[in-house]
């Protein structure tokens, strides 16, 4: 017995260091990009940026925040409709408080913080875990569609471009196999307690000793057999939310640019919406692809706009602000919140699934 306790051990060793390796891989690829990405903006003239900037009004700021709110509440919607009993008060702090881990912490950091809120709110363990995978595989459907939609717009007003196309077809095959995902998720009860069981092993290997497989899968398979007919009925809203999220990112892009001084005879609508539906699968990098989506998205609105690139880099500063720092700062804000009401109140703030905020 001791042996096979060994060898046991030895097995889920190697697969831990194999998911340390891919997470040191993917952040090796992410600054390869990030160092091509400064030696770009070495050559920008950083005073015109400047300058730019301190052209926003403070009613662009005010239209921007409003639109920053519009985005964290569709962001938190979905969670609305897959968890029973969480409402949109918690919805939002389990939302922007696993944003703010997400941006800081490698996967699946953000998923055990979101479940201790969860936990803490008398939330179910199974609706929980399910509703919060659920609700990734929503916004990565979200995703890798925009290159598709953003490919669509563009060739309506514009000749076909080779870098759209190649999005858009990349971003179909995600979407195919993650609309398979959700047809498992929603019918296979078979197939949701082994994916389950795998996902509860993948989270061990990356750290949480105290996770148990087997209950995962048990987990999984009890949410589906649950709440299944709640999957289906949460994915048409769903994705009407992570739309609107989508149209509103490209909003808030748009104020930004418009802000600086980039006029429309300068810089399309079309051609913004476009070019940011198309390179918006790089968020899924560490950090929301900071530094590789706004060279990414440079060059594509840089075919545009004939004039001095210093704009778009001070509308992107902005961009960024208002869709990276502001809701990490929310996030932050929100965890320290929910950190004091679980001291001195542990557990008493709806201790069932069905309370409602």
């Amino acid at each position: 017995m001791s042996s096979e306790t060994a060898a046991a051990g030895e097995k889920r060793t190697r697969p831990r260091w194999r998911t340390v390796l891919g997470a040191v891989v993917k952040y090796l690829i992410y600054l390869l990009f990030l160092f091509l990405f400064v030696q770009f903006v070495r050559h920008i003239d950083w005073h015109q940026v400047w300058a730019a900037i301190g052209e926003l009004t403070i009613w662009e700021v005010l239209l921007l925040l409003v639109l920053v709110g519009i985005r964290q509440v569709c962001s938190a919607l979905p969670l609305i409709w897959l968890i029973p009993g969480l409402g949109l008060r918690r919805s939002l702090a389990n939302d922007m408080a696993g944003f703010m881990v997400s941006v800081v912490a490698p996967n699946p950091a953000d998923v055990f913080l979101r479940q201790r809120m969860l936990d803490s709110w008398g939330i179910d363990t199974s609706l929980g875990i399910a509703g919060i995978i659920v609700n990734s595989l929503f916004y990565y459907v979200a995703r890798f569609t925009a290159p598709i939609l953003g490919l669509l717009l563009y060739i309506s007003f514009y000749e076909e471009n080779g870098a759209y196309t190649a999005a858009a077809i990349s971003g179909a095959v995600v979407v195919a196999v993650l609309l398979v995902g959700l047809v498992i998720a929603a019918k296979g009860r078979r197939i949701a307690l082994a994916l389950g069981t795998r996902a509860g092993e993948l989270a061990r290997r990356s750290g949480a000793k105290k996770v148990d497989p087997q209950a995962w899968g048990g987990s999984f398979a009890d949410f589906q057999k649950a709440a299944s007919t709640r999957l289906v009925r949460a994915s048409i809203p769903s994705a009407g939310a992570l739309l609107l999220q989508l149209a509103t990112d490209a909003a808030i892009l748009v104020v930004c640019i418009r802000s600086v001084g980039i006029t429309s005879a300068e810089l399309s609508l079309v051609a913004i919406v476009a070019a940011y539906l198309c390179v918006y699968p790089i968020t899924a990098l560490p950090l929301v692809g900071l530094g590789v989506l706004d060279a990414a998205l440079i060059a594509l609105l840089a075919d545009h706009d004939p004039g001095d690139t210093s704009r778009l880099v001070a509308a992107l500063v902005v961009f960024r602000v208002m869709t990276l720092l502001v809701p990490i700062g929310l996030g932050v804000a929100t965890l320290l919140h929910w950190r004091a009401r679980s001291v001195l109140t542990p557990r008493n703030e709806g201790t069932s699934p069905t309370a409602r905020d």
